[in-house]
């Protein structure tokens, strides 16, 4: 439960105002919110085992239908090592360089969908 929380509290850390805010202007704030996000928060999130949690407080019919559905093929390919990396770094090497980083700036929802792109390829990765 504590590594949950932690992960937890370093991903809302790193979007709040103060933090998020000298990100825009501090490489350093930058790269340490892009760290939370994707790597130190998800790592959290993993280490406090929620499938584990989830599998025993469901009914055993729920735990069968969530056990299918997580061996179905494109969830599979989807964890797979290989995958979860080129999610990870490939999105990294996708925004720094291209023009996407440039859009970020201007577009909200590409800005938000950007920064859980990271917590979600950060955590499959872990």
């Amino acid at each position: 439960m504590a590594s949950f929380t932690a992960g937890t509290v370093l991903i809302v850390v790193s979007v709040l105002p103060p933090f998020a805010d000298s990100a825009h202007h501090d490489l350093r704030g930058h790269m340490i919110k892009h760290l939370f996000l994707g790597l130190f928060g998800p790592r959290g999130l993993v280490f406090g085992a929620p499938r584990s949690l989830l599998m025993r407080s469901v009914p055993a019919k729920m735990t069968c239908v969530i056990m299918n559905f997580l061996r179905t093929r494109p969830v599979r390919f989807l964890i797979h090592p290989f995958t979860a990396a080129f999610l990870d770094i490939g999105g990294m090497y996708l925004i720094y360089l291209t023009p996407l980083f440039g859009l970020t700036m201007t577009s909200p929802f590409l800005f938000v969908f950007v920064h859980v792109h990271f917590v979600l390829s950060g955590y499959l990765f872990t």
